[in-house]
């Protein structure tokens, strides 16, 4: 490192270091004003970002002139920025060709906003859905910070003694609420948006509602379509981005329920997709509230005819995730339910106050979205559940609006969250949550085309794919062949009206390639990069930090070993800080917050083997050196064993190997302080408080646990996106430490060490392009047999009997549209379909010949179409269909080509 003059002149000295530090940037997202601007100027900014001013009880102190003028004055402080972008880039002429793209990306999204204020203005039914959408924002919001709701998860008791007061029926209870709890000095401050997720909605408002073609900026060079924009929102990690598209779902769902007339009150109204199954689960519990929170609405809004404004059938959220999370069938949630109910009563048999975990319930919700009331939980001295044999929970608490029975004590509105796979095709949800695996199922469930238009109801209009970023390689090669078909089954064809699709990431590179590679269509940023990579406005650059990396590689030692070693000190760490923090502190409670923020210790890992040889260390060599290091620095003595007793108990894994009922337990007791039991002397020990996690990239994505500022990556992920993703886990709300422990028999990553700090100064600059091929030999051979079977199940609605010639050219006429630059690909495309097209005609004659017709599934009198023989290399089997979109399936047939010769055992000498 250089250390230059105090008057910048020449280097002055030159120092190295075996401990590199970087103190990574913070980010902001808070809106800034200029130094001049006036208080009033400055109260109608804040007023602007309230969610109860923008919602349907705003309305009377903001009516439609105030509140457009509250908006324009909002989208003011952005064109005021690009202006001064503008005048900053003529200053840098040489430059031009790079900043003329980022300028016209500010200018369209500028015109964007601007065209949704006219539109609110001008458009009452517009209007009227904005506010109502931010009224279910507003509300979701409340039910997800209050105690008395969501915010905390309760047994069935707490209700009587610490919320006997609380309505959850009461529309006016919400109007009335106080607002979000500040983190310190108590009180209360109202609910708000973060800009960046107020000017979103602004952003994604036509596409979602009315759909006008609007006038093109003066970037732009024709009048185009918002829907057929992909939107995408680049912010980083932790900045929110799932509540600005959750706002742009609530606004959807509203104007379809509203306004979409017949074709609108039944199906799938948004596709929301992930790529993890944990990162399904974690972000279903966060729209389940926004679902729960328009449900309640549409029982209490209505006309002034005494009709429900958002139509008469339930609005219900659907987790179509795979087997190994929820059940497939009726038959396996009961089967779910009977184990559970075993369980509930053997831990009735237990001595009261024996804490009991139910590692039985598959049914993914542990707790009501609405009121936070466990869903099993005791009753009047009893653990009961409120699960049904279809995997539906009525809340156990009977005075939640979800938790209501009739006359039969059964339950007359069930929380609006279906996990079974045959409930969601009998009945489609408003909001389906699904992994882009799950869609790999669609050429083999044919009650799975129920999901987009059929029997008069329209189809979805608006897809979610959030992190983006990790839909490449081979998955992301088959979804993006894929994603044509889903597209077109999502395409209304009354107008075709085609679906809006919205995607998310906090790290991209390359990206126009990537969403022309994934949809075939271009792709708006938001928000548009500054001419300075530390601005986009929405977000910048602050000089105050609150993550911290440390590089640590040794030479001389096993990466194991040093493993050991630092797990071990960061955890006697703990106990150096407690020693420390207790005399300082005026109660013990005091104490054990200022050190919970650092009690957990996230050890991640690039496999699941280094996973499997750590773990198997804590319970002996771990714990051993922590024990020995507490008697050589003297932390040993009365009352002070909890800090390192029970460790391997208290330490959990995140990893694919752990069943996806027990990672939402694990995720839960991260989420729990430190907390001591009230045992004297040596007999104290840590009721809750996990001191362990050992994860894998599952913990990369999605997690947002404030409590977590502390992490060892132990060795360095694959890639810098994993990278950013992983360490950003930590330090969310409080400053934290990430220690990067490298391997100097590794060239890469003893290269990162040696560029430790300017690597971590900029590590989004390294982030790597990513790779997609839909259409090469190997993703056709893996899927075009997928594609076209969907293509003639879903989308012409037709049988196995009914498949023709003209099919296969409509399907490769589809592929083959996004192919002209490159003919050869889509020679290739052809011939494949044409292929296929002639062993299905080949298999439907033979079928008709012998009186069994072909059908996709066999049975007894029929021909089946989708085999699992592995065929041969003179007849190949093209419809052993693949059930996951990942490179390898879980299951594999393997088909034995000629008997092998026995072979007789040696014969062993005697002695």
């Amino acid at each position: 490192m250089l250390a230059r003059s105090p008057r910048g002149g020449a280097p002055q000295a030159i120092s190295s270091t075996f401990f590199p530090t970087v103190d990574v940037p913070g980010v902001s997202n808070q809106l800034r004003l200029p130094p001049d601007a006036s208080p009033a100027r400055y109260q109608d900014l804040r007023e602007v970002l309230m969610l109860r001013t923008l919602s349907h009880w705003g309305a009377e102190q903001y009516p439609a002139p105030r509140l457009v003028a509250l908006l324009t004055a909002f989208l003011d402080e952005y064109e005021r920025w690009t202006t001064q972008q503008r005048l900053d880039a003529t200053r840098h002429p040489a430059d031009e060709s790079c900043y003329t793209p980022l300028l016209q990306a500010q200018g369209q999204a500028l015109a964007r906003m601007r065209h949704a204020v006219t539109l609110l203005e001008s458009n009452e039914a517009v209007r009227e859905a904005f506010r109502r959408a931010n009224t279910a924002m507003l509300m979701q919001m409340i039910v997800s910070d209050d105690p008395a709701y969501a915010g905390e998860t309760k047994s069935h008791a707490d209700f009587a003694a610490r919320f006997a007061a609380t309505s959850y029926t009461d529309l006016e209870a919400f109007r009335q609420h106080p607002g979000r709890r500040k983190r310190e000095g108590g009180g209360h401050e109202p609910f708000s948006y973060r800009p960046f997720q107020l000017a979103f909605l602004l952003l994604s408002l036509n596409s979602v509602t009315v759909n006008e073609v609007r006038e093109p900026a003066e970037s732009e060079q024709k009048s185009l379509s918002d829907r057929e924009l992909v939107d995408l929102i680049w912010f980083p990690t932790g900045g929110g981005k799932t509540e600005a598209y959750l706002a742009v779902t609530a606004l959807s769902i509203i104007w379809r329920r509203w306004h979409g007339g017949p074709r609108g009150q039944q199906g799938v109204a948004v596709l929301m997709r992930y790529t993890l199954r944990l990162l399904t689960t974690q972000q279903s519990e966060r729209a389940s509230r926004l679902l729960c929170a328009l449900e309640f609405l549409r029982t209490h809004w209505r006309n002034d005819a005494g009709q429900r404004v958002l139509g008469r059938e339930p609005l219900t959220l659907g987790l179509w995730v795979g087997q190994a999370t929820t059940p497939n069938t009726r038959a396996e949630a009961g089967q779910a339910y009977q184990e559970l109910l075993q369980e509930v009563q053997l831990a009735n048999h237990l001595p009261a106050g024996t804490p009991r975990k139910f590692y039985k319930n598959v049914f993914q919700l542990a707790a009501c979205p609405w009121c936070g009331c466990e869903s099993i939980s005791r009753v009047d001295g009893l653990y009961q559940t409120g699960f049904d044999a279809r995997g539906q929970l009525t809340c156990l608490n009977r005075r939640c609006h979800f938790g209501q029975r009739d006359a039969a004590d059964q339950g007359s509105c069930p929380v609006p969250v279906h996990v079974v796979d045959e409930e969601l095709y009998a009945t489609p949800p408003t909001l389906l949550f699904a992994t882009v695996d799950k869609f790999a199922m669609l050429p083999h469930k044919e009650q799975a085309g129920r999901f987009f238009s059929q029997n008069g109801v329209a189809p979805p209009g608006l897809i979610i794919q959030d992190e983006l970023h990790l839909l490449s390689g081979p998955l992301g090669s088959l979804t993006g062949l894929f994603e044509r078909l889903v597209l077109a089954l999502c395409t209304d064809r009354l107008g075709q009206r085609p679906p809006k699709i919205i995607a998310s990431t906090a790290t991209t590179r390359n990206t126009s390639a990537q969403v022309r590679a994934l949809y075939d269509r271009s792709v708006a940023v938001f928000p548009p990069a500054g001419i300075r990579y530390d601005d986009s406005f929405f977000a910048y650059n602050t000089p105050a930090s609150q993550r911290r990396h440390v590089g640590v590689m040794a030479t001389g030692k096993t990466n194991l070993d040093m493993q050991l070693q630092l797990t071990s000190l960061l955890l006697l760490a703990r106990s150096e800080a407690w020693r420390a923090l207790r005399p300082a502190s005026p109660t013990e409670d005091a104490a054990l917050t200022a050190l919970d923020p650092y009690w957990t210790l996230v050890l991640y890992y690039n496999s699941l083997r280094d996973v499997g040889k750590m773990y198997n260390k804590i319970s002996s060599e771990v714990f051993g050196l922590v024990q020995a290091g507490h008697q050589h620095r003297g932390l040993e003595g009365p009352g002070r064993q909890w800090l390192y007793y029970g460790l391997m108990s208290r330490t959990r894994e995140l990893t694919s190997r752990v069943e996806s009922n027990k990672i939402k337990d694990a995720l839960h007791e991260l989420g729990e302080p430190l907390k001591l039991n009230d045992a004297p002397g040596d007999q104290r020990r840590v009721a809750a408080g996990v001191d362990l996690v050992l994860a894998s990239n599952m913990l990369s994505v999605g997690i947002d646990i404030s409590r977590l500022n502390l992490m060892v990556l132990c060795g360095q992920p694959r890639n810098s996106a994993e990278y950013i993703q992983a360490s950003s886990r930590v330090a969310r709300n409080t400053t934290g430490v990430v220690f990067s422990l490298l391997d100097a028999n590794r060239t890469r990553e003893k290269s990162i060490f040696e560029q430790y700090t300017s690597f971590n100064q900029a590590y989004y600059k390294f982030v790597e392009p990513l790779s997609l091929t839909p259409f090469t030999p190997q993703t056709l051979d893996r899927m075009l047999n997928s594609l076209l079977v969907t293509w003639v199940r879903h989308h012409k609605g037709k049988e196995a009997t009914g498949f023709t010639w003209e099919m296969a050219t409509e399907l490769t006429e589809l592929l083959t549209a996004s192919l002209d630059a490159d003919p050869a690909l889509a020679a290739n495309l052809e011939q494949r379909a044409a292929i296929l097209a002639h062993d299905w005609l080949d298999r439907l004659q033979a079928a008709h010949a012998i009186g069994k017709p072909l059908k996709y599934k066999g049975k007894k009198h029929n021909t089946p179409l989708l085999t699992k023989e592995p065929g041969s290399a003179a007849q190949p089997n093209f419809w052993n269909l693949p059930t996951s979109m990942r490179d390898v399936d879980t299951e594999t047939t393997l088909g034995i080509l000629a008997p092998v010769p026995a072979v007789a055992p040696p014969v062993m000498p005697t002695l």
